[in-house]
C-alpha cells in the first residue's frame, strides 16, 4: 500500500494499551459519519475518553473495537453519544455493526514498524489499491 495515498492513514496509539486493545478485540463496528474528516478528528481529539482506547478514526469513519459483546455495546453507545452531543449524525446505510473482525467492518489494518506495536497503517477496505 502506498503511504502517499490520501486514503491511507497511520494511526499512532497515544495510549499504550490501545494497540493491545485492538489486537485482543473480537467484535468490531464501523460508524460512517455525515461529517468532514476534520470535524470527526476534532471531535475524537476533544473526547479523550474515546480516542485510542476502543476506537480510532479514519477520514469520516470510526472503527470501534471491543473484547466482548457487552463491552462493545457500551463502547458503541459512548461513541454515538459523543458525536450526537456535537450535533453529528451517522449514515446508517454505510455503517457495519458487530462484525467478527476489522475486515468485515470494512478496514484493513497492518502493524507498522520494527516491533509491530508502534503504529498501525489503516485504510478503508474499499480504498485498497494494488
Amino acid at each position: 500500500m502506498d503511504l502517499q495515498n490520501p486514503d491511507v492513514s497511520l494511526f499512532y496509539p497515544s495510549v499504550a494499551q490501545a494497540a493491545t486493545n485492538l489486537q485482543e478485540a473480537t467484535i468490531f463496528t464501523r460508524i460512517n459519519l455525515l461529517e468532514t474528516p476534520e470535524h470527526v478528528a476534532t471531535t475524537l481529539e476533544s473526547t479523550p475518553a474515546l480516542l485510542n482506547q476502543f476506537c480510532l478514526g479514519h477520514l469520516n469513519h470510526v472503527l470501534i473495537f471491543s473484547r466482548d459483546e457487552q463491552e462493545h455495546t457500551a463502547h458503541v453507545r459512548a461513541v454515538l453519544q459523543a458525536f450526537s452531543d456535537k450535533g453529528m449524525r451517522a449514515d446508517i446505510d454505510k455503517c457495519a455493526f458487530n462484525k467478527a473482525n476489522w475486515v468485515e467492518a470494512g478496514f484493513h489494518i497492518s502493524p507498522v514498524g520494527r516491533d509491530g506495536q508502534g503504529a498501525f497503517m489503516v485504510v478503508l477496505r474499499e480504498h485498497i489499491r494494488a
